[in-house]
């Protein structure tokens, strides 16, 4: 089934607009109706649900070895087609996923999975545990779907996925009071529900041969265990702050700094709108300056909106909060606003490490990931014991900003001897955002474009490249 290329007027930026509406549609209802279940289970069952989930958010990536970032690489550079691997992916994915498992109940039964995590009645996490396969296999199949620039049924997934997750929770936590089982279950049936529709969806569209490929299991590994540390890095960098308060805070603390940081992340949907799309594209470019040309415009458009976008959010979403769940929640504007900043940094980072890994320099992104880590991990175990929630946000954030300052060395060392233009602003740069925007709305809807003054000269072919 063809694809419309990405080089065609529009379409880079309509798949960017895609991801981003459905990200921002099921964002927002999936947030209102966390908040009214976070409400119903109280700050206490809030933090054990969360330190539940930090199997499918924190163990699971960290064992990929990488695995996904390959698959990336491998098909949207057009050395595997997808039927060809499709299979080997999935069982990939499940593979990692029964590992996680087994490791995580071996810690459990030895009573190491931490406070918060130990005080969850069993049935609930063996439930959680078991679903881990299902989610692995389904990591992997989206990275495919990805691979092949189907963003819209990505989207669809997703959509599906947080939507369901939402409706369900509703119905068993907050209408039939099941509580902390009632979210357990709801997460269980929706997995289900999911990991199946996308191996139907993958069997329908490309009748992939169920056959182990051997030769993609040995260059794929190859390929993402350069990519690992970095995976592992940024997963540290993401989760780290929450494992560690699993260890050392209650239970009420840690669904505190899970607001804080489910609020933060919102932000993160500006930049994920576009990663993607954004690695299919650098990866087809052919040259190095055009690879640059592409990530500096986009870098400096999307950093110049989530500065605008955190400063709003650190003024209205304390307020919001306090206003839905109450004065157990009175705490939560230091921890959020010391993890807004960087929230901001990371932007860079989340552009600088898709021109890396579309580059073919997958290693670099690793070396950046891995010096912000290490140093978080210092930050974390510094700042967290005297300043407990607040610590872990300023850690996390301190971290961020290293890990940003190590990126855009390495870009700069990667294109030399050309300057870099990441940071140098331009008043076109909001319009030219404005501009991708525009060509992504259906016809009727649009402006006739007006190019801005100063955006940076391009040749007649790449005149409508977005990202």
């Amino acid at each position: 089934m063809s694809q419309p290329s990405q080089h065609q007027p529009g379409v880079a930026a309509r798949n960017s607009l895609g991801v981003f509406a459905t990200r921002i549609a099921s964002l927002a209802i999936n947030t209102l109706v966390m908040l009214v279940v976070a409400r119903e289970l109280g700050k206490e069952d809030w933090g054990r649900y969360g330190a539940l989930l930090l199997g499918s958010a924190f163990v699971l990536p960290l064992s990929t070895f990488g695995f996904g970032a390959a698959i990336l690489y491998a098909v949207s550079s057009g050395q595997y087609p997808l039927p060809r691997i499709a299979f080997t992916c999935l069982l990939v994915g499940a593979a990692q996923g029964a590992f996680d498992a087994a490791a995580l109940v071996a810690l459990w039964r030895a009573e190491l999975l931490g406070e918060v995590a130990q005080s969850v009645s069993p049935p609930l996490i063996m439930a959680t545990l078991a679903i881990l396969p299902l989610q692995g296999a389904f990591l992997m199949g989206t990275r495919l779907l990805l691979a092949d620039s189907r963003f819209a049924w990505d989207n669809y997934l997703n959509l599906a996925n947080r939507l369901g997750a939402a409706g369900l929770t509703l119905v068993l936590v907050v209408l039939l009071g099941h509580g902390l089982a009632g979210a357990v279950w709801a997460l269980v049936a929706v997995n289900l529900l999911i990991t199946a529709a996308l191996i139907g969806l993958l069997w329908l569209y490309y009748r992939f041969p169920c056959r182990l490929d051997l030769s993609f299991l040995r260059s794929g590994f190859s390929y993402g265990r350069r990519a690992w540390i970095g995976d592992v890095a940024t997963r540290l960098n993401l989760r780290l702050d929450q494992a560690i308060l699993n260890y050392t805070v209650d239970a009420g603390a840690l669904g505190l700094y899970r607001w804080a940081v489910t609020i933060s992340e919102i932000l993160w949907n500006v930049p994920d709108s576009i990663a993607f799309v954004l690695f299919n594209k650098i990866a087809s470019e052919k040259t190095q300056e055009g690879r640059a040309r592409i990530t500096e415009l986009v870098h400096r458009g999307l950093l110049l909106l989530m500065i605008v976008l955190a400063i709003a959010t650190g003024w209205v979403a304390p307020w919001l909060v306090l206003w839905i769940l109450g004065p157990d929640y009175q705490g939560i504007a230091a921890p959020l606003g010391w993890l807004l900043p960087g929230t901001v940094v990371l932007t860079t980072t989340k552009v600088l490490t898709k021109f890396f890994g579309a580059s073919g320099m997958p290693g670099r992104s690793s070396v950046v990931n891995a010096v912000g880590t290490a140093l978080s991990i210092g930050f974390y175990y510094a700042l967290i014991p005297p300043l407990g929630i607040s610590g872990a946000a300023i850690a996390s954030s301190a971290g961020y900003l290293f890990t940003a300052i190590a990126a855009v060395y390495f870009y700069r060392a990667s294109i030399a001897p050309r300057a870099s233009q990441l940071f140098a602003f331009r008043r076109g740069d909001l319009s030219w955002l404005g501009s991708q925007v525009a060509s992504a709305l259906p016809a009727r809807f649009r402006r006739k474009p007006v190019a801005a003054k100063t955006a940076p000269p391009r040749s007649p072919s790449k005149a409508d490249d977005g990202a």
